[in-house]
């Protein structure tokens, strides 16, 4: 084999490895911090519920801009099943073409999805609180 094939296999392996190395901590990445998935061809309609006001979307656009908002949420820490959060309160319905829903509630720097508590960064919560003055008036 000559020297140029012998470089060409070397290079090659390099770059997979490097490529698998980076492929991997992404994984890691995701892994360390979960994010809320959502099934946005399911959901036909969206409630918010804050304290004594509510909204519900329907409009496919409005929909969208909060999908891209969850999308957006990286769930930072689990928090211990004795550390439920008080405080300020949105409720989040995601209802589904039978009715049936499934609900995020944030709280502070927080949200409960599927069932445990999360901390999350606060800029989301003031990105939802902001979408929700938009959208009520």
């Amino acid at each position: 084999m000559s020297l140029k094939g012998k470089t060409v296999i070397v290079v090659t392996g390099i770059f997979v490895m490097v490529t698998l190395g980076i492929l991997a901590m992404f994984d890691v990445i995701s892994q360390a911090y979960p994010t809320i998935v959502l099934n946005e061809d399911e959901i036909n309609e969206i409630k918010i519920i804050n304290q004594d006001r509510s909204i519900t979307i329907s409009d496919k656009e409005k929909k969208q801009n909060l999908f891209t908002l969850f999308k957006e949420i990286k769930l930072d820490e689990k928090l211990a099943s004795d550390q439920v959060p008080s405080g300020w309160t949105y409720n989040v319905y995601f209802f589904d073409e039978k009715g049936e829903a499934f609900d995020l509630v944030f709280v502070g720097e927080n949200v409960r999805y599927k069932g445990d508590w999360y901390k999350i960064d606060q800029c989301i919560i003031i990105d939802l609180h902001n979408y929700f003055d938009i959208y009520i008036n």
